[in-house]
Order: structure tokens, then sequence, then C-alpha cells
């Protein structure tokens, strides 16, 4: 399953049909405001209520999710109460690497920026994306190479559309 391809796509219909409420993140985020860099994963930030997770399980469950640091183990053991509890979940399917996180450095948790994500079309659908100076935000806390370019891409999507 490791090397299956990455459907990103399809997982987002897939959380977005099962009503999980959750906000793009990281590189599908900065695609959709326009940046260029490749990425090869869905990153998503989500409340991590009994509700939610309980959802996010049972979509994900005819694509056999397993944890991607525990390769070794044949699905997730644990039950939805105890993953409510997790910062984040960092997860394989058939259908591509998904990573969930309840906490973002440094916005904080979920309830703290998701107010501030907006409605992009992407995919043929309307998605919640994080707010463009929360995204640059993160990526210039992250710091990797990678983030600082897209990072500074942002920064020039942010200028052109205040026209300056």
């Amino acid at each position: 399953m490791a090397d299956a391809p990455q459907q990103t796509e399809a997982l987002l219909r897939l959380l977005e049909d099962a009503g999980i409420e959750f906000v793009l993140i990281g590189g599908v985020a900065a695609i959709t405001w326009g940046a260029t860099e490749f990425t090869r994963d869905l990153d998503v930030a989500m409340d991590f209520s009994l509700d939610n997770m309980t959802r996010l399980m049972a979509a994900l469950a005819p694509h056999g999710p397993t944890h991607l640091t525990r390769p070794d183990l044949p699905g997730i053991a644990e039950r939805p109460e105890a993953l409510v509890e997790f910062r984040s979940l960092l997860l394989v399917t058939d259908l591509g690497r998904l990573d969930v996180l309840r906490d973002v450095p440094p916005l904080g948790r979920y309830a703290d920026f998701a107010p501030r994500a907006v409605t992009v079309r992407a995919f043929e659908r309307d998605h919640r994306v994080i707010a463009l100076d929360d995204l640059i935000a993160i990526k210039e806390h992250v710091a990797r190479p990678k983030d600082l370019i897209v990072a500074a891409q942002l920064k020039s999507i942010r200028a052109a559309a205040r026209g300056s």
C-alpha cells in the first residue's frame, strides 16, 4: 500500500462525502492558492471530535488505512474514542497518503484557525482551505527549504492580489 498512487481528488471527495469537518492545509492548499510546488500527500486539519473521528475512520475503512509510522501493523487498531486524543494521524490508504492534524504549529488547534478558512474551487468542487496568511505562517515556521520556497511563492501571490 505504501506504493499506492496518490489519489488526492478521491481522498478529498471521500472526506467531504462523509461529512467530515476539515480544512485543507499543506501542499494541496498551497497549490489551490497558486503555488507550483509538487506534493505527494494530502494534508488536512480537523476537529478531533468523536463524531468527526468516527466519520473519518468509517470513510477510510474500505481503503485499508494503516499508520504511516507502523506499516508492520495490519490496520488501525485504535477505536475512534482513543484516536481523538492523538495530535495527528499519519495514514496510508489505497488512495494514497493522508496526514490529519489536530494541532498546526504555529497556529494552534483547529478551532483557532478554521474560522479564517476560505472556500476555494479545486477538483471541480468547493473546499475549505486555510487562509493564505496562515499558510504562509506555517510554511515559514516549518522552514524546510521546500517550504520556504512555497512561502515565497505565496507571498508573491498575496502581493499580486493586493496590487502591490
